[in-house]
């Protein structure tokens, strides 16, 4: 871009310059930065260590930034390195309880979002899938203590009143004979009659505890590094009532429950099933405040 104005004539004053050109060096400088780091990086892949792989990744990186076509193998140093850099960890669940567990409850205990745990060197499985995997850290889920209530029906009784209208009375005079008003019209008195109707409401309620610890655990050597302790609940109420009387007598709100029916109660299994999904971010919370232990 400079070379088209050279040279410059300001002032009637002619100003060249000499044109260096540093396209070699520049190349020359680039092919030893990528020798350095590549020969670095191998260096380090020697030290066998999660850190020294990581950064020879970082090292192998800027070699072929440098020089891309300049290493056959680097792509294949890359991925090694990165296997070996990443520090894996495996969620087990672990049932401490007297209860045996349905399989679909573990399941969907392991069903969590790790995304926001994982990291550039960190992995997350909620399986052990690949026999070959060797795993760095360990997270126990230890299930300790289990309580479902027993179901529980609680009754009350109310009674509600309403006064209607019901027909009308003509009003008369001492002598018997109807009353007019001043339009000449007949005076009628309204007749009114009360409804009354009791209500039964019924509530249902049923409740299950789950207790248990978090416990994070280095593989090599077996180490525990963090427990905590964990819990969730699950309730199921339902509100029904039934109407012996007039439902006539009932506001709205009244009438509307009393279409309610009473339901069946879920079962133990399917009480413990769905606390699980109250028990799901409890883990991954009890996790992710404890993240940087993993690294």
């Amino acid at each position: 871009m400079i070379r088209p104005v050279i040279p410059l004539n300001i002032n009637g004053r002619t100003v060249n310059y000499s044109m260096v050109d540093y396209d070699q060096e520049i190349i020359d400088a680039k092919d030893n930065a990528a020798e350095y780091f590549y020969n670095n990086a191998r260096q380090l892949m020697e030290q066998g260590t999660k850190d020294a792989y990581r950064q020879a990744y970082d090292e192998f990186s800027r070699a072929k930034e440098y020089r891309s076509g300049q290493y056959a193998d680097i792509d294949d140093l890359m991925e090694e390195a990165r296997y070996h850099g990443i520090s894996r960890v495996l969620v087990e669940i672990n049932n401490a309880t007297e209860l045996r567990l349905p399989e679909e409850f573990v399941n969907n205990l392991l069903q969590m979002n790790t995304a926001t745990l994982e990291s550039r060197w960190v992995e997350y499985y909620q399986r052990d899938l690949d026999q070959s995997v060797s795993y760095d850290y360990f997270v126990f889920i230890i299930l300790e203590h289990i309580e479902v209530s027993p179901d529980n029906v609680s009754d009350n009784d109310k009674m509600f009143k309403k006064d209607v209208e019901d027909g009308f009375d003509y009003k008369l005079d001492d002598r018997g004979n109807v009353m007019k008003d001043t339009a000449g019209n007949d005076i009628r008195i309204p007749r009114y009659k009360t409804l009354s109707c009791a209500v039964i409401e019924s509530y249902q309620q049923k409740s299950v505890r789950i207790e248990g610890t978090v416990e994070i655990q280095t593989s090599n050597p077996a180490k525990l590094i963090k427990k905590e302790v964990i819990g969730a609940e699950y309730f199921f109420k339902h509100h029904s009532a039934r109407a012996v009387g007039d439902v006539d007598a009932l506001d709205e709100k009244t009438r509307k429950l009393v279409d309610s029916k009473p339901v069946p109660f879920p079962t133990d299994g399917e009480m413990i099933y769905n606390c699980s999904e109250s028990l799901k971010p409890v883990i991954r919370d009890a996790i992710y405040r404890n993240r940087r232990l993993i690294y």
